[in-house]
């Protein structure tokens, strides 16, 4: 699932896997890519583990209203 929300001087999305998605190297190195690019945004990225192991990304980007 996917959602974006343009609220104001932000856009907040969300992302959320339905299957598992197990640990690994792979896993850990695309987060680090994600939070980088929304980071040189100048954005903040927040990931969570639900049910053990599905997993949700959010993000929150700075950007014209």
């Amino acid at each position: 699932m996917v959602e974006a929300k343009h609220d104001g001087g932000r856009l907040t999305i969300r992302v959320a896997g339905c299957g598992a998605a197990g640990p690994g190297q792979e896993l850990e190195a695309g987060l680090v890519d994600v939070a980088d690019r929304v980071g040189a945004l100048g954005g903040q990225c927040r990931v969570e583990r639900i049910q053990g192991s599905a997993v949700t990304i959010w993000g929150e980007i700075p950007c014209g209203s």
